[in-house]
């Protein structure tokens, strides 16, 4: 627990993200296969943090404002600081019903329906939470919303969460389930999440069809819109802000579902999808000194990284090198990932059960694209190639992104070696120079520029360099003895 705390301390330094203007997924040789048919457009996203830990942002606009919102497969609804948006895009419903998270933060706030902008594509009237302060469990006094900080989640740093779970919580609704185009029709109740660790963005694809993955059916979820606190254990063992597991009782008097319809004659026509327990993902891990677990799991964007609960195994945070594989044995998938910058894990020893347990984070994205469908209740996971030729020929086409090429052996530039000099000795033969690769990183807002690990290359050796002064050198010495001696009298003429 101590340890994840101080993984949430990064939150602190949260760079955020904008709409990726430049970013694909190549094939990775060991990652299974993407579907071949295609998804009709996407959600862009970036990362921030990539290296400690990643946390996808998207931009959504309320009222005509761009809000920067953490992408959260692990919780439903958006939930944004009040602040930040203009009070005329917004109508009032009541009072939100009481929320928190692992962290110990608690929300306090209003309900409301709101028109989200999400690209060219709208939810029309959707309820979402508008935060208005913060504070703390009393189980978790110094959580980041102590002292009247404010939570990097929520006004610190980035506007807020749009969770994306299919999972009905008090009364919200996943802005996915109501995004619509201009002709009407639904884009978001069958989408996927697709990382790419070495662009540090994603995208979410939208209307993908179930061809070629393989499914896994989660339970309804019991009582929707009112877990118990004590009932279901649902205090979430998570200590990131921006994760979900389980919500907490209501407060006396709030809308379970938001405000009667009397009161919201436009949000009527939108129909309340189902809601699934997202956290019943049958899931095994194995990996250096662990041994094969499998149990319930939840595959959340929200977690930057493997949060593994299992009983008897070796507590604690893994150090860098060791591998850990991931599988869904229903669906046919499975992967295996590394430990490192960007992939970090955690073993607790605690068991994982369907209200609360292990979290697969947002690395395990990177050997998707995962697939959720909000109107069936089930989680896909691609199936695998027949060949890595295959895999990189049936990437589902994107939008919105700009298509990154395959790089064979034969794309890597050659150097052009420098004209030769005539030389009475034989040269050595120069080793070849080490060109190491550059990633293109999205532009962020947040720009944190990293000073010069080195001085720019000019390309000319350095004792040609000193030759070269050298050689100027004893030239001006010259001339300027040639035009004192014009200057000097001849006295002996």
């Amino acid at each position: 627990m101590a340890t994840r705390l101080s993984a949430t301390a990064a939150a602190i330094g949260l760079v955020g993200g904008v709409l990726a203007t430049s970013s694909a997924v190549a094939a990775v040789p060991s990652a299974p296969a993407a579907p071949a048919v295609p998804a009709s457009g996407s959600i862009p996203f970036s990362v921030a943090d990539p290296d400690t830990a990643p946390r996808p942002v998207v931009t959504v606009a309320i009222g005509g404002v761009p809000l920067l919102l953490l992408l959260d497969t692990g919780s439903t609804g958006i939930r944004v600081a009040a602040d930040k948006i203009p009070g005329k895009a917004v109508a009032v419903t009541g009072p939100a019903a009481a929320y928190g998270y692992g962290s110990g933060i608690q929300l306090h706030g209003d309900q409301a329906d709101a028109d989200v902008a999400i690209g060219e594509n709208h939810t029309g009237p959707l309820p979402i939470e508008l935060v208005r302060s913060t504070d703390c469990f009393t189980d978790k006094p110094d959580c980041p919303a102590a002292h009247g900080v404010k939570p990097a989640m929520f006004g610190g740093v980035l506007d807020g969460i749009m969770g994306v779970s299919p999972e009905e919580i008090s009364g919200l609704v996943n802005p996915l389930w109501a995004l619509h185009d201009a002709a009407g029709r639904h884009l978001g109740r069958q989408f996927a999440v697709r990382y790419d660790p070495a662009q540090v963005s994603g995208e979410v694809m939208l209307n993908v069809p179930a061809a070629g993955y393989g499914l896994v059916q989660l339970p309804r979820t019991p009582d929707a819109g009112s877990h118990h606190r004590g009932a279901t254990s649902g205090y979430d063992a998570r200590a990131y802000v921006s994760s979900y597991t389980g919500s907490y009782a209501s407060r006396a008097g709030a809308l379970r579902d938001g405000a009667p319809a009397t009161n919201r004659p436009e949000a009527a026509a939108l129909a309340m999808p189902p809601s699934w327990n997202p956290r019943a993902v049958q899931t095994c891990v194995e990996g250096t000194g662990l041994r094969k677990t499998c149990g319930p799991a939840m595959f959340d964007t929200g977690t930057p990284e493997f949060a593994l609960n299992v009983p008897g195994g070796p507590a604690g945070v893994w150090p860098s090198g060791r591998s850990l594989v991931v599988g869904v044995p229903a669906a046919g998938w499975s992967a295996a990932y590394s430990t490192g910058a960007g992939n970090g894990v955690t073993v607790a020893d605690e068991p994982s059960t369907a209200a609360s347990g292990t979290l697969i984070g947002l690395p395990a994205f990177a050997k998707g694209p995962i697939r959720f469908d909000l109107e069936a209740g089930t989680v896909g996971f691609p199936v695998a190639a027949a060949s890595n030729v295959a895999s990189a020929a049936t990437v589902p086409q994107q939008r919105g992104l700009v298509e990154a090429a395959l790089a064979p052996a034969a794309v890597q530039p050659t150097p052009t070696p420098p004209p030769s000099t005539p030389s009475p000795t034989p040269s050595p033969t120069p080793k070849p120079k080490h060109v190491t690769p550059k990633k293109n990183y999205p532009r962020l807002p947040f720009h944190t520029g990293k000073k010069a690990r080195s001085l720019p290359d000019t390309g000319v050796p350095m004792s040609a360099a000193l030759g070269a002064v050298t050689a100027l050198t004893a030239l001006l010495a010259g001339i300027g003895t040639v035009l004192a001696a014009r200057r000097r009298p001849d006295h002996e003429s």
